[in-house]
């Protein structure tokens, strides 16, 4: 299963990989959004305003909600929706010296160690597993089964989009960007914000 969709700065090829089940599902021929969830649009703890809206939802072997999220304490304004805007797929790893910074999907910067080429580390509060299978390789194994996988494709990126999302049975999910994807604002050496 191949599906395409236009953000505002370019094309995004999403595809099903191994062991790919999505020819015998029927295919998605509406989106209905559903009501936006708000009845706590402030995070007390921070003061930030949030938004919840799931658009749809594509069955499959990994099945993909769409859920947009708004997070006015995000402060990446290069988003594919805009500035405190984030969904499934536009969670990112900037690499720092001696840190890492993971955006998830719900626009949170979550700080990682640096770990060598084979180590691993445990992250107990959100409950995934960081590895560095390979020297430009970095994975997020969650324990309710999916990997994400960044890649370091030139060697002074330091801001690594994800590139696939896989379960257990290694079936993926692949996110194919070009260069021109980004936009004229993205920066892939950008400084946290």
């Amino acid at each position: 299963m191949t599906t395409e969709s236009t953000p505002p700065v370019g094309t995004v090829r999403l595809a099903q990989e191994p062991g790919d089940k999505a020819a015998a599902q029927p295919p998605v021929r509406t989106a209905t959004a559903r009501r936006t969830r708000s009845s706590h649009p402030v995070i007390i703890a921070t003061g930030e305003k949030s938004l919840d809206q799931l658009d749809f939802e594509l069955p499959g072997p990994i099945e993909l909600e769409w859920r947009r999220q708004y997070r006015s304490g995000d402060a990446r304004s290069d988003g594919w929706f805009g500035q405190g805007w984030t969904h499934p797929l536009a969670t990112e790893l900037w690499l720092d010296d001696d840190v890492l910074r993971y955006w998830d999907e719900q626009g949170r910067e979550v700080l990682l160690p640096a770990v060598a080429v084979g180590q691993e580390h445990f992250q107990a509060y959100e409950q995934f597993t960081l590895t560095r299978p390979d020297a430009h390789h970095w994975a997020l194994r969650h324990n309710q089964g999916l990997t994400h996988h960044f890649y370091q494709r030139h060697p002074d990126q330091s801001r690594l989009p994800l590139e696939a999302v896989q379960d257990r049975n290694f079936r993926r999910v692949v996110l194919q960007f070009d260069d021109h994807d980004f936009g004229d604002d993205f920066d892939a050496q950008a400084a946290p914000p």
